[in-house]
């Protein structure tokens, strides 16, 4: 297995020669890869990156003690949303999981003990909802 850096603002083209190739799916903003997707804003950088339940996303950041150095999807969702209110008392919740604005992550299962998805997003990503 191979560990990527990505790091918001890249280009579409910096992010196919960091990966070593194309994209399975492509739409305008969007790009999707086995184990994650890319979303872009109108300029071209990468805003967010979501990645699917059969990936590995560690966190390395130390505001996040309790995870550090685990694969994100090998925790328990209930567990991993009440680890990152813990962190961010601001995040907001609802059944299907959680978005942290100060941390810039969420979130999103529907009926299993494991998350769908998690993001990983540039501040201002969720402006267009309203949110702030």
């Amino acid at each position: 297995m191979n560990d990527f850096c990505f790091t918001f603002d890249m280009s579409k083209p910096e992010i196919h020669y960091l990966l070593g190739k194309e994209p399975d799916y492509i739409m305008p903003s969007l790009e999707y890869y086995d184990d994650f997707r890319i979303d872009y804003d109108k300029d071209g950088g990468a805003v967010a990156f979501e990645f699917f339940s059969w990936a590995n996303i560690m966190v390395e950041s130390d505001d996040f003690p309790d995870l550090k150095g685990k694969n994100l999807f090998s925790v328990p969702n209930k567990k991993l949303n009440r680890l990152i209110k813990k962190c961010d008392s601001s995040a907001q919740t609802d059944s299907l999981g959680v978005i942290s604005l100060k941390y810039g992550i969420g979130t999103y299962c529907e009926s299993s003990n494991k998350s769908d998805t998690i993001i990983i997003f540039k501040k201002g990503y969720y402006d267009s909802l309203g949110w702030e």
